[in-house]
């Protein structure tokens, strides 16, 4: 146990500093993201994000946050939501594709919670994701892909005035 545990810290350093070196944290916390360890650790840099992220990692606050838009986890201006967005997507491409073809799942609700979608509107949005999930995946990459899952969910007037963050 206490092998794991040091392999643990071991493997969250690496990764942290991985992270707090990648110009996709332009956000007004530190690398660990937000979510519980955010509110608890803020925004101080160095090895207090390791316990950040791991206290995220734990209490699975970060998917809470950013599908309920609690835990400081909501975007304050479009190009802040549009880091989010392809944050999300770049990270949880597989498992998003997964759950947009079965029409619900955890990433799938952070992600229209990410798009600023009302909580209420869920249902509508993530049916027409499903519908047109063959379309939005031909395309290569996750930036391509947001794209065109954006454009589309843009085009239809009910989902595009209870989307904050689409275009």
């Amino acid at each position: 146990m206490r092998r794991l545990s040091r392999y643990l810290v071991y493997l969250s350093s690496i990764g942290m500093l991985w992270l707090s070196h990648t110009s996709l944290w332009a956000v007004p916390y530190g690398p660990a993201g937000c979510g519980l360890g955010s509110l608890a650790i803020g925004p101080q840099p160095g090895f207090s994000q390791v316990f950040a992220s791991t206290t995220n990692g734990f209490s699975g606050s970060q998917t809470f946050g950013i599908s309920s838009g609690t835990s400081n986890c909501v975007p304050s201006n479009r190009e802040e939501a549009a880091i989010y967005q392809k944050q999300f997507m770049s990270f949880n491409l597989y498992s998003l594709t997964k759950e947009i073809a079965q029409g619900d799942g955890e990433f799938l609700r952070a992600f229209v919670g990410l798009l600023g979608c009302e909580h209420s509107r869920f249902n509508t949005v993530s049916h027409h994701l499903q519908k047109n999930h063959s379309m939005y995946f031909k395309a290569a990459g996750a930036e391509n892909i947001l794209q065109n899952i954006k454009l589309d969910l843009s085009r239809d007037p009910e989902i595009y005035s209870k989307c904050a963050w689409l275009t």
